[in-house]
């Protein structure tokens, strides 16, 4: 039996409706997977793409994304029917990722990645995960523009056993000029199946790993001075070149997701390849959106470089995140008033302003 969905538009009066024609699937077609890429809520809520069209050794995988739970959803596109053959295809791809290190898979993923920051910075800061070790167990999605029985029977025997799959399939319609995508969603009882636990790297590990570059860098009385003085809020995780501080409360602050991350501690190397290296300190958007009059008055003296931050981590007023560079002598000198600051957006984070919506204007730029 064929997916069939028909429309209809109410009026204004009472009883009034009219039928609206679906378009051709070929016009669907041409649509839909630019639009998809576009505007990824159309697969799922909150979803983060991470890569398009990713060369793999068991085929290409069409898009590739990271759902609000920080895990992996393998995107399989077909331009008409899904089959059981386009099932097979995408229960290939979901075992070869299953085959893969995390090592081996954030590769693959950091292959398409165009952003500033790391993936594993992003994933910590943008996922309530704490490692990359939660990207797994994967989902997988068929996205289609209707799918025949027996797909439909194979993806509904796969989630009776647990196994997250899910058929999603659209409908093209034309009204008032304007096309019109139906969406139906079928599969995934199970979308988030019990995390089955790999041995993540010990916290204290990294601590010690950081310690020693720090030694190496030269700075580590300004080092072990900032990782102290900085700590303000809930938890902090240590990652590759730095330390992250966040909250263990989420908030909403007008943004694509809830925002937990404040600040960031990194080590550098000099820009002038001199013999020290260098501390840096980042605040998020969200610790400038919830203390934006003390930034901008710290900004005289800190003279904060503004970079746009990834989509997951802008708030409703602030796209931005600003970061200030450190030697010994500058940290002294400036110490008291980056203590401040981290003291004040914590005891914000406690009793934040109310959220609004995103801002139309790009009021940190300057």
């Amino acid at each position: 039996m064929e997916d069939k969905v028909e429309l209809w538009a109410l009026g204004d009066s009472p009883g009034e409706a009219a039928r609206i024609d679906p378009t051709s699937q070929t016009e669907t077609e041409r649509k839909l997977e630019d639009a998809l890429a576009n505007h990824p809520e159309m697969l799922l809520g909150d979803l983060t793409l991470v890569g398009r069209q990713i060369a793999t050794q068991v085929g290409v995988i069409d898009l590739l994304g990271i759902d609000e739970g920080g895990r992996l959803v393998i995107f399989e596109l077909k331009r008409g029917r899904v089959t059981r053959e386009a099932v097979a295809q995408l229960l290939d791809y979901g075992s070869f990722f299953e085959t893969l290190s995390t090592d081996e898979l954030v590769e693959l993923i950091t292959a398409s990645w165009n952003h500033d920051e790391s993936f594993e910075e992003w994933y910590v800061d943008a996922t309530p995960q704490d490692s990359l070790n939660d990207l797994r167990p994967t989902r997988m999605i068929l996205v289609g523009l209707s799918a025949d029985e027996r797909a439909k029977r194979i993806v509904e025997f796969l989630n009776s056993d647990q196994l997250a799959i899910g058929l999603l399939t659209f409908h093209g319609f034309t009204h008032a000029g304007t096309t019109i995508l139906a969406r139906n969603l079928e599969g995934e009882d199970h979308p988030h199946p019990p995390r089955t636990r790999t041995r993540q790297a010990n916290p204290m590990q990294k601590l010690r790993t950081l310690d020693e570059m720090a030694v190496s860098l030269g700075v580590t009385s300004v080092w072990d001075s900032a990782k102290e003085n900085l700590d303000t809020l809930d938890s902090s995780y240590p990652k590759k070149n730095g330390i992250t501080f966040h909250s263990n409360k989420h908030l909403p602050l007008g943004g694509r997701r809830k925002n937990r991350s404040s600040h960031t501690l990194t080590l550098e190397p000099s820009s002038d390849n001199g013999p020290n290296g260098r501390i840096r300190v980042t605040f998020f958007p969200a610790a400038v959106h919830l203390c934006r009059d003390d930034f901008t008055e710290a900004d005289e003296a800190l003279r904060f470089e503004k970079k746009p931050a990834f989509s997951t981590q802008v708030t409703g007023e602030v796209d931005k995140a600003w970061s200030c560079s450190l030697g010994e002598e500058d940290w002294n000198q400036h110490r008291h008033l980056l203590v401040s600051l981290c003291e004040k957006v914590a005891a914000a984070w406690k009793t934040p302003p109310e959220a609004k919506g995103p801002s139309t204007s790009n009021s940190d730029s300057h």
